[in-house]
């Protein structure tokens, strides 16, 4: 078994195929880098997405969180006026000055009797039977 020199014919398929093989890893390599930077697009484009979401929906809640306060606001405001209008009643009840109907409407206290009834009787005076 002995060697035999390499040929010219066999030195060129062997470089034919050293070049082969150099060509497909370059073209590996570039289909390599090609899909990494179209995985890395794809993700900054997911992301501007998720991050353009997440903002509109935190926008969203902030303007339902702020018609909620403003919801509670006026139903505070409402109570507040009714206390201040039951409160003025009575007080008008006590002292013995006239309110309003609306206002006797409202309260639903002896006010009406004292003050004057909705019959229309005058304040102290006994409402007919």
């Amino acid at each position: 078994m002995t060697k035999t020199p390499p040929t010219d014919e066999s030195r060129r398929v062997r470089a034919e195929a050293q070049a082969t093989k150099e060509r497909e890893n370059a073209q590996a390599w570039i289909d390599h880098d090609n899909e990494a930077r179209a995985v890395e697009e794809r993700t900054a484009r997911l992301r501007a997405l998720r991050l353009a979401k997440e903002a509109s929906d935190a926008e969203a809640a902030a303007v339902v969180a702020a018609e909620k306060a403003a919801e509670k606001a006026a139903k505070t405001a409402r109570a507040v006026k009714r206390k201040s209008t039951k409160a003025s009643a009575e007080a008008a009840a006590e002292t013995g000055t006239k309110v309003g109907a609306r206002t006797r409407a409202k309260v639903g206290t002896k006010a009406d009797t004292e003050v004057g009834t909705k019959a229309g009787t005058k304040a102290g005076a006994e409402p007919s039977a």
